[in-house]
């Protein structure tokens, strides 16, 4: 089937002004893994896909749960796409760790997203060359905390640690908390 402008594939009908058309078929998918959450129902299982705009969870017989518990968060490899109301199907290829563990959200971005997530030989080369100690320099421009007992309030699902806190005594005998923040 041709369209008016000779394009095979696509069914367009001009209907009241307003062109539409609609999917023959669909050559290729963009990926066919997705990071989601998975459900254990005892004979069979699914995934609730991490990117909303996939549309449907993702069926997965027992046989190809691999090492998914309830509530984990995995990489789904998609076996069959879903079609004419039926869901897709998948199997397990990696998990990542349980939905609220640390790391596992910044895991699940990674695989999702397909980032790297470990740094070259060339950049591990270079970093060892940097020296641990610091120049006198360095640190004559820096605010010196090292002789200070600082507690991190972060939360325990914190993606960095730079909240922090310490008491100062103060010449007249009274104490100060003071924050990272005021020491910036």
């Amino acid at each position: 089937m041709s369209t008016p402008g000779g394009r095979k594939g696509i069914d367009i009908s001009n209907n009241r002004n307003r062109a539409e058309a609609r999917i023959i078929r669909i050559l290729k998918h963009e990926k066919d893994t997705l990071v989601g959450t998975f459900k254990n129902n005892k004979n069979y299982g699914f995934v609730i896909p991490d990117d909303k705009k996939f549309g449907t969870d993702i069926y997965i017989a027992k046989k190809n749960f691999g090492d998914a518990k309830n509530n984990y968060k995995v990489v789904v490899k998609i076996t069959k796409f879903p079609e004419n109301d039926k869901s897709a199907e998948g199997e397990i290829i990696e998990v990542l760790g349980k939905i609220n563990e640390a790391g596992v959200d910044m895991l699940s971005l990674i695989k999702e997203y397909n980032l790297p997530y470990e740094f070259s030989k060339k950049v591990m080369n270079e970093a060892a060359t940097v020296s641990e100690e610091i120049s006198p320099e360095d640190i004559a421009n820096r605010v010196d905390l090292r002789d200070k007992q600082i507690l991190t309030i972060d939360g325990e699902d914190a993606k960095d640690l730079d909240d922090a806190v310490y008491v100062e005594k103060t010449k007249e005998g009274t104490y100060i908390l003071r924050s990272s923040y005021s020491r910036c």
